[in-house]
């Protein structure tokens, strides 16, 4: 009898244990593991829904043109084009759980064109944000690995460009293009900010590119510190495959060396840009003028490419955010690149991309070439 009522007894503890544990000491306030949160407004990893970032990616592929475009900049066609293209280029493979490649491709392409944030990734497409890093990161190393085939160094063997058969620009016939650096918006650690900090006045890279005349980037060179010249960064894209062949060159400005054969610059200490040109309301009265205006117009082509590129990309404009990892910086820059140019081999032209984007770094509108009021009284300079 005795024995049967300890039994009892000892039931009846454990049971209120488990009450207690279960029941009263959350009520109370008392010691109970509490779910993970990531974000103050984020939902918890047990409520996650990875289903719905799948949704996401059904509407951009399939749904209308509006919401395509909203999300990922592209229209349907150029985005299942571009998931095919980094299927057998980019060698992107459904590696990350329960995140299919498309989707993968959407949430790249949503974060460069809105430059989000991990936690409004995460409320968006419902994966967690580990997952996201890991998408970031294998997405724009697979555009990179397209960089070979959609953005290559023309040869000698170039075919004359059709503008440059204009008698405008008759004497500019060996040029393949142009070239310029650009600043853009870079996270790095405090203590090593003196470094990155460019002329302008915030911490930035200092990104080197060239483009031929139908605006399509042709090389680029990432990674360098915003402090850097213009000179060192070219040298060190001469170092980093950056080839000219003989006897061609590409037009740069007046940051660049003139003793360099291989870009040619305008003259020094004569008018020269575009705005300048269109302010002044004159015709050039030597020959040095009419050449910086025929040297700005044809250069003017990697001014816009870079204004169009920040204004498209706002991960571009606007920079990444604070802890990003400097290496996936720069690869997310040259994704930018890269899926800018597959935008133009399907068949949209540079200033398409964009309405907004008409109105390029030089201030000009539309077509950036300004020509005088009598073009005529400008070709007796010209042949003289």
């Amino acid at each position: 009898m005795a024995s049967a009522d300890f039994d009892s007894i000892v039931v009846f503890i454990a049971v209120a244990a488990v009450v207690a544990s279960t029941v009263v000491l959350p009520l109370v306030g008392g010691p109970v593991k509490k779910e993970r949160w990531y974000y103050p407004l984020g939902v918890p990893t047990t409520l996650l829904d990875p289903g719905k970032g799948w949704k996401e990616a059904q509407m951009s592929l399939y749904s209308t043109e509006e919401h395509c475009y909203g999300t990922t900049r592209l229209k349907p066609p150029v985005l299942r084009s571009l998931i095919e293209e980094i299927k057998e280029r980019g060698g992107l493979m459904e590696r990350e759980p329960k995140v299919r490649l498309e989707e993968q491709v959407v949430i790249f392409l949503d974060y460069v064109a809105h430059n989000h944030s991990n936690k409004a990734l995460r409320l968006k497409y419902q994966h967690s944000p580990l997952s996201f890093t890991r998408i970031i990161d294998r997405v724009s190393m697979a555009l990179c690995r397209m960089g070979k085939d959609f953005m290559r160094l023309p040869s000698t063997q170039s075919e004359l460009h059709v503008k440059l058969k204009d008698r405008h620009f008759r004497h500019f016939k060996d040029m393949l293009g142009a070239i310029d650096g650009t600043y853009i918006h870079a996270a790095i650690a405090e203590e090593q900010q003196s470094a990155w900090r460019c002329r302008k006045n915030f911490i930035a890279q200092n990104v080197m590119a060239a483009c031929d005349l139908d605006c399509r980037f042709l090389y680029a060179l990432v990674g360098f510190e915003g402090s850097a010249n213009d000179g060192t960064v070219l040298k060190g894209a001469y170092r980093n495959g950056f080839v000219v062949p003989q006897g061609r060159y590409y037009l740069a400005d007046g940051g660049y060396a003139a003793t360099d054969r291989r870009i040619l610059v305008p003259y020094q200490k004569t008018r020269y840009h575009l705005r300048e040109q269109a302010v002044a309301k004159m015709r050039p009265a030597t020959k040095e003028e009419l050449f910086n205006l025929r040297h700005a117009q044809l250069r003017n082509c990697i001014e816009r490419i870079f204004g169009i590129v920040k204004k498209r990309f706002e991960v571009i404009a606007n920079g990444p955010r604070p802890g990003t990892q400097f290496i996936r910086q720069k690869r997310i820059v040259m994704a930018c690149f890269v899926l800018y140019n597959f935008i133009l081999n399907h068949g949209s032209q540079p200033l398409s991309i964009e309405p907004h984007l008409l109105r390029n770094d030089t201030g000009m509108i539309g077509n950036p070439e300004v020509r005088s009021e009598d073009d005529e009284d400008e070709e007796s300079v010209d042949d003289e």
